[in-house]
């Protein structure tokens, strides 16, 4: 029999992902209760007997409710509660209006859950704060909106943290707002934006480690355009997302002491 490691409550507005949810974190040793939304979180959180939850997972994005929402009316009556954010591709200003205890893009590896998870309680139960390792912030800046989600949902399989932008203006944007490890930029030729990108970031920040991405130029065209030094690797479309990890991997440790 699985021991009681906690209760847990978990909140989303998708029936699939919150049966999972529940079914995995039963499974492993958590006592579970589940809510389709925020307003039924806080009913549940008002009703829970002593020593009530021990800690909250939510999604960002639901009806009636969305997690930010709940996290601020959560803490007025459990200001202690660890609550942990699942959401799709993450952004600063979701990160900067709140405070959660750990941070999930979909889609997540449940050995992450449960890293997050088991962090926040030892913390919640004993006030002594871990040290993770934290996933490496990657702005990706890619003009077709289909590639630009799957990128950005892909690098959170190899411990990435991606922030997903369009256009050089957003990208300076980003950088002036936090602190990246790397950048993936598209690199194409339809787009007159594309080179200018490389140059408008490689000028303000020449150290950040940069890979580019390209369906329409091939490896030897890059060799012989101006961008080709102020980018750190080059991949064309179709590339093996374990290739890209490899490069961000070296890009970054040939980088240690990167800032923007």
């Amino acid at each position: 029999m699985v021991a009681d490691k906690g209760k847990i409550l978990v909140v989303d507005d998708d029936p699939h992902l919150l049966k999972m949810l529940v079914d995995t974190l039963t499974g492993i040793g958590y006592q579970t209760v589940s809510a389709r939304d925020g307003i039924e979180a806080l009913d549940l959180l008002r009703r829970a007997e002593e020593p009530g939850f021990d800690l909250m997972i939510t999604d960002i994005k639901m009806p009636n409710m969305d997690g930010i929402g709940l996290l601020k009316r959560a803490r007025r009556y459990h200001p202690d509660l660890p609550v942990l954010f699942i959401t799709g591709v993450a952004s600063e200003d979701v990160i900067g209006e709140a405070s959660p205890d750990g941070f999930l893009a979909k889609p997540f590896r449940i050995s992450r859950l449960e890293e997050l998870i088991e962090n926040a309680l030892i913390v919640r139960r004993t006030g002594k704060v871990t040290h993770p390792q934290q996933p490496r912030r990657v702005l990706v800046n890619v003009h077709e909106d289909g590639f630009r989600q799957m990128l950005a949902e892909a690098l959170t399989f190899g411990k990435f943290l991606p922030f997903a932008v369009n256009g050089s203006q957003e990208a300076l944007e980003e950088l002036e707002r936090g602190k990246f490890d790397a950048m993936i930029t598209g690199l194409e030729k339809d787009l007159d934006e594309s080179e200018s990108t490389v140059d408008r970031v490689r000028d303000k920040y020449p150290a950040l480690p940069m890979l580019a991405v390209s369906s329409s130029y091939s490896p030897d065209e890059v060799d012989q355009m101006e961008c080709q030094s102020k980018i750190d690797g080059f991949v064309q479309k179709p590339f093996s997302i374990g290739r890209l990890f490899d490069m961000l991997d070296q890009a970054i440790a040939s980088h240690p002491a990167t800032e923007n």
